[in-house]
């Protein structure tokens, strides 16, 4: 517990957090994925953010699984202070059929769900995979729940360091494509800098400017 701690507390973004949490058991494999709620502050959808060892091609960061489709989900999201550990996912009753299909699909016979939450806020779900069945004590569900509770306090705050860190880096291209536009000597000049700006921005192969008058209420 001692050693995974240290490892939380210097980990610098969420795959060196995950990275921490793998090294619980040998042949660990594990995905980090945000929640994300629906309109009545309910979580409804899991975004993959990250995966240790990031070698797993199967992972896709940026993909979204509707909550809805895995009854599983309903485990621990009710139960967000603990890990939700199955040692066999073929045999475990609490394994509902499409899930257990899913992780067929992967290769997964064991799988552990760390609920990321601080507080009354849902931060995401840590899912953690093996490719044979384990065996989980009294002292491993000890273990989990005590490093369920530290990582999701760790990951909350890499993702907002990111999240901050991303925001400044574009309010800063931002304001480079302005002053660019601004210093502009015609009208096309500056349409040109804002198609090409822009297309860079967004890693566009082709930018495309079209100027035209908009009608109705004498516009």
């Amino acid at each position: 517990m001692y050693q995974i701690s240290t490892l939380l507390t210097i980990a610098e973004t969420p795959d060196e957090a995950l990275e921490a949490i793998c090294s619980l058991r040998p042949d660990t494999r594990s995905t980090l994925m945000t929640i994300e709620m629906d309109a009545k502050g309910q979580p409804a959808w899991l975004i993959v953010n990250g995966a240790w060892p990031d070698n797993q091609s199967q992972i896709i960061k940026g993909t979204r699984y509707a909550l809805e489709n895995f009854p599983i989900s309903k485990v621990w999201i009710n139960h967000p202070e603990q890990a939700s550990l199955f040692g066999n996912v073929e045999t475990d009753p609490r394994m509902d059929p499409y899930t257990r299909a899913v992780n067929q699909q992967f290769g997964i016979k064991a799988a552990a769900y760390l609920p990321l939450r601080v507080g009354n806020q849902w931060v995401g779900m840590i899912a953690l995979s093996w490719s044979e069945p384990q065996i989980f004590t009294e002292s491993d569900e000890q273990l989990f729940d005590a490093i369920t509770a530290q990582s999701a306090i760790v990951v909350n705050n890499r993702l907002l360091l990111e999240q901050t860190t991303k925001r400044a880096e574009r309010e800063v291209l931002i304001n480079t494509i302005n002053q660019r536009i601004q210093s502009a000597t015609s009208v096309e000049t500056a349409l040109q800098t804002a198609a090409r700006e822009i297309g860079h921005l967004l890693k566009a192969r082709q930018a495309v400017v079209e100027i035209g008058t908009i009608s109705g209420n004498g516009q």
